[in-house]
């Protein structure tokens, strides 16, 4: 099934899939709820570019592929929300992904991928925090 991208809000209860993968169980509606539910990771990229060896025109050339590029992920439904970083040159983005190799190979693809530095931050969702502190409230 493919991932639809849908808000964060629309995310809950973290299940674990056939491979022992941990992400978050995406909430369907009555009819998608017969057919397999889709596990997905919400992750948080940074990718910033140091101290790279290209050209200004170079750069800004590929700068503006990488931004296309992040816009048709977020068109595919694998990036939720992002942005340029103001004033500096890198960007973040929440990835919505079903695997760790599906992240690893979108952010790869990405044309400045070669010339910045990534950080990747997995996220939990605001439901699943607030039932965890209730729990961990209640001991």
């Amino acid at each position: 099934m493919a991932n639809t991208g849908l808000p964060l809000e629309e995310y809950g209860r973290v299940r674990q899939n056939e491979s022992g993968l941990k992400g978050f169980v995406r909430e369907t509606s009555r009819q998608e709820r017969n057919e397999k539910e889709v596990i997905t990771m919400l992750v948080l990229f940074k990718g910033e570019a140091k101290g790279t060896e290209l050209p200004p025109e170079q750069f800004f050339q590929l700068a503006t592929k990488q931004t296309e590029t992040l816009k048709s992920y977020k068109q595919q439904g694998k990036i939720l929300a992002g942005g340029v970083i103001a004033g500096r040159k890198g960007s973040y983005a929440i990835f919505d992904v079903e695997s760790i190799e599906e992240l690893q190979g979108l952010v790869a693809q990405t044309p400045l991928f070669p010339y910045i530095e990534v950080e990747l931050t997995p996220l939990i969702s605001y439901e699943f925090a607030s039932e965890m502190a209730k729990k961990l409230g209640s001991k």
